[in-house]
């Protein structure tokens, strides 16, 4: 399964700055940020981008298959599944993506 990188420390030696990477599974973290939504209610909101079952979320959470790219896509165009994608790889960018969908639902609350 293809892994991504992930910084996990930094530290100051002298001069220079350590870094230290650890590798993250894409389908655990796929599986991870998925797991506390139902395979319905993930495909529901998928569906406005592409074609995806609850049996495909369900093969997906369990690892048995991972997202297609466009499937990929969708779910990071869905504003809370791609926090919560992100969070896994990137906690600052996961956070400015909630910020950006917070400011949305007030958006359109406000023009309510």
């Amino acid at each position: 399964m293809p892994k991504l990188s992930r910084l996990t420390t930094s530290h100051s030696v002298g001069e220079h700055v350590a870094l230290a990477f650890t590798p993250v599974s894409i389908g655990d973290t796929i599986s991870k940020a998925l797991s506390g939504f139902s395979a319905k209610a993930i495909a529901a909101r998928l569906r406005r981008f592409t074609a995806v079952s609850a049996r495909t979320v369900e093969a997906w959470k369990a690892r048995r298959r991972m997202p297609s790219a466009p499937q990929i896509l969708a779910l990071l165009s869905d504003d809370e599944l791609c926090a919560l994608l992100l969070e896994e790889v990137n906690p600052v960018l996961a956070h400015q993506a909630k910020i950006l969908e917070a400011k949305k639902k007030l958006k359109e609350l406000e023009s309510k």
